[in-house]
């Protein structure tokens, strides 16, 4: 748990200097994505607003992100699969150091931005990249309070990236899998209006969370086969025998 807690800090600390460090904003090209999957942002935000059980269950989905891991390592400790909880970490270090990667080339303020007019339904991730990275390139920002932490990644999304991981290693613990999994399925659904995310950014936080996982299980698939300096023959292969 302290190594993912590093992690989890170190992922959102890094996120406020990588947005200073980027150039404008790429929300025309995600939009125009979102356009030609036929997805409408508005639509989603328009549901969700005219339902206020929708609005309670999204913002308590979308903060699972705290639950889920404490749940997936929690059953790694109890049920003695250490290898597999540091699968687990290392392709959530993984995934969350591309996505940072990523998302100094992909900033972007989300759909709420332009549509918002000082009234209506506030998601939980409020207006915190177009208010944010403007002051943080501007060097206006000279101390970040971990208690006031904001999540400033909108490409690719990192909470659809979590929740794709939880899934994938909660489905190798049969006791813990369909829990898990529908709770995330949820989170990626709550992730659109809360996290205000386009569709492009899901699709991409998504991509990104299975090649971490194919990454991280191929590294140790490797790593088991590969045999360590100094090894010597198994047992069971003898040499030949030699004439007497």
């Amino acid at each position: 748990l302290g190594a993912f807690a590093f992690v989890s800090l170190f992922g959102a600390v890094a996120s406020y200097p990588i947005a200073a460090l980027s150039h404008g904003f790429n929300d025309p090209v995600l939009a125009e994505a979102d356009h030609l999957m036929r997805f409408s942002w508005i639509d989603w935000y328009d549901v969700t607003e005219a339902h206020p059980l929708l609005q309670v269950g999204g913002r308590l989905a979308y903060k699972s992100i705290f639950l889920s891991p404490l749940v997936v390592l929690g059953y790694f400790a109890w049920s003695g699969q250490r290898a597999e909880a540091r699968r687990f970490v290392a392709a959530f270090w993984l995934a969350a150091v591309t996505t940072l990667a990523l998302s100094l080339f992909l900033p972007a303020q989300g759909p709420l931005a332009p549509l918002w007019h000082g009234h209506g339904y506030m998601p939980s991730s409020a207006l915190y990249q177009a208010e944010l990275i403007p002051q943080l390139r501007a060097h206006a920002v000279h101390v970040i309070e971990p208690g006031s932490l904001r999540g400033l990644v909108s490409a690719p999304s990192f909470h659809t990236a979590s929740a794709i991981l939880f899934i994938a290693f909660a489905w190798r613990c049969r006791p813990i899998r369909w829990p898990v999994t529908i709770l995330n399925i949820v989170m990626i659904f709550a992730t659109v209006v809360e996290g205000t995310h386009y569709l492009t950014d899901i699709l991409g936080g998504g991509i990104v969370a299975v090649l971490a996982v194919a990454a991280v299980d191929r590294l140790c698939r490797r790593l088991a086969v590969s045999p360590s300096p100094g090894a010597v023959l198994p047992a069971a292969i003898e040499m030949p025998a030699t004439a007497a």
